[in-house]
């Protein structure tokens, strides 16, 4: 038995034959899927995924790429969007400066939510990390200062 511990199976790239890569996974042997969530938006969209395909969960987060799209995003939100039984985890969160350098500000802050939501919610954090070094180590530090986290780095 596997576990995929991170995949997008409802980004657009699957919408054609979604059904037969849970399939084909499922022949595979792999038992669960966490489908990571790289934006809030799409968040009613996965969770009622999950709900229809067994062993299939999501997380909340918003992907450092779209950072700028979610510049006022709260810790807040982010909980509110949690509160299912489908979500078991927040993130893709994090830093990406390979691609998206200009937005630094925007990454770190909606990261510092993500990172507060964890908190508050005791659900583990999913990290993106690309290109940020210290960047991502320090903010990250800071945050277990306050309170602990735990999670997955990437």
């Amino acid at each position: 038995m596997f576990t995929d511990s991170h995949c997008h199976i409802n980004s657009e790239e699957f919408s054609a034959d979604r059904d037969s890569v849970v399939a084909r996974a499922r022949q595979m042997k792999v038992k669960y899927i966490l489908d990571v969530s790289d934006d809030i938006a799409k968040t009613k969209e996965i969770v009622e995924f999950c709900k229809n395909n067994k062993n299939i969960y999501t997380t909340v987060g918003v992907h450092p790429e779209l950072a700028d799209k979610y510049n006022n995003l709260t810790a807040n939100e982010l909980l509110e969007a949690a509160s299912s039984p489908y979500v078991v985890g927040i993130g893709e969160c994090g830093l990406d400066y390979y691609y998206n350098s200009d937005i630094k500000d925007s990454q770190i802050k909606v990261l510092e939510e993500h990172i507060k939501a964890a908190q508050e919610s005791d659900l583990p954090l999913i990290i993106h990390n690309r290109d940020a070094g210290k960047d991502w180590m320090h903010i990250l530090i800071n945050g277990y200062k306050e309170k602990p986290i735990k999670g997955e780095l990437h």
